[in-house]
């Protein structure tokens, strides 16, 4: 079992300096994911654990987190030293895909890294387009991007990628992608059948493919582009018969949660505990 996630805390001004410096700020605070007019802090922790350890014991899994690549974007068509590289995006989901022996025709959505900058934003959903390859006759490839929900959470953002996936294939269904206007015309959605989430889409309305599978993009600005293949958890006959599954076909489990308050005095405390 392991503890995996990531934080991200901004504390001095030199920070937001050094991204509006290369155009990666936006002016309205607002990260517009796919939009025309795309121009904080955060904190994810994920509990991993052996599959067959988490069934025995009867735990609650929300997905399978089936394969991650990491890897060098290179130079190739890269203007600036921070610009994503299609041809490296392609290789890395080329290997990731091809070493899972995958039918890259039952993925059901992306959840990209999704900056919302005018020149990265077109680049990763075209190269997308390009390797999923889908036709009018295939299912349409969903896209979207929690940072469009959140903000752009920096060194933390691959991590909210994660749980936005994982809390999807709990709740059955995909998210709406926010912020969203209108869509950036150097995006070719019509030429690859790629369509941005606007409103909650169910797992129950789209095309049944078997078990619900979804990549998820993460890129540092120095040139490392990382994908992961996360699919649905789908209990096995020892769980069942274990008596571990309810009525949902999820893991029966206790559940806790962790509620943070703070405040600078403790009337304002009591006020939001409702004392």
């Amino acid at each position: 079992m392991a503890v995996c996630g990531s934080v991200n805390g901004i504390f001095v001004p030199e920070t937001f300096l050094q991204s509006a410096l290369i155009g990666a700020q936006s002016p309205d605070g607002r990260c517009r994911s796919f939009s025309t007019d795309a121009n904080g802090d955060g904190l994810g922790l994920l509990l991993l654990k052996r599959l067959s350890d988490a069934e025995r014991v009867g735990d609650r899994i929300y997905c399978v987190i089936r394969d991650v690549l990491s890897g060098p974007d290179g130079n190739e068509d890269k203007t600036t030293f921070v610009v994503l590289s299609a041809a490296g995006q392609g290789r890395l989901l080329a290997n990731i895909y091809l070493r899972n022996n995958f039918d890259t025709r039952k993925l059901l959505f992306v959840e990209v890294h999704g900056t919302g900058t005018p020149v990265d934003q077109p680049i990763e959903a075209n190269c997308l387009g390009r390797f999923f390859n889908r036709s009018n006759l295939d299912p349409l490839l969903l896209l979207g991007s929690i940072k469009s929900n959140l903000g752009h959470t920096e060194g933390a953002a691959g991590v909210a990628s994660v749980i936005k996936v994982t809390m999807c294939m709990y709740h059955r269904g995909i998210t709406a992608n926010m912020q969203f206007t209108s869509l950036n015309p150097k995006i070719d959605a019509q030429k690859y059948n790629l369509y941005i989430v606007q409103n909650f889409v169910p797992f129950s309305s789209l095309p049944n493919n078997g078990k619900v599978v979804i990549g998820v993009n993460s890129f540092g600005m120095g040139g490392t582009t990382t994908h992961a293949i996360i699919e649905e958890y789908q209990p096995n006959k020892t769980s069942i018969e274990n008596g571990h599954i309810d009525d949902g076909n999820h893991i029966k489990s206790k559940q806790y949660f962790i509620f943070i308050f703070s405040t600078k005095r403790r009337q304002s405390l009591n006020h939001q505990l409702m004392i």
